[in-house]
């Protein structure tokens, strides 16, 4: 009877083990580039973001930029 017991205890707290999920922290990648006039000369001071994203970089002298996403 103990024994059933245990193993019910034990079956319930598995079970509610299962149906929390654990977060884990999204999967981010670096994403850069360069931003080009018709002439290949970098573009300073562009501002380059994901289509319908808020955030974004400025792109520097040479037309480089990084945005993590």
């Amino acid at each position: 009877m103990v024994f059933l017991k245990r193993l019910s205890i034990t079956a319930l707290l598995a079970l509610a083990g299962l149906g929390l999920s654990i977060p884990l922290p999204a999967q981010t990648r670096e994403i850069s580039g360069r931003v080009l006039d018709e002439t290949d000369l970098g573009v300073p001071g562009a501002y380059v973001q994901f289509k319908g994203g808020t955030g974004g970089a400025m792109t520097d002298l040479d037309g480089r930029f990084s945005i993590k996403a």
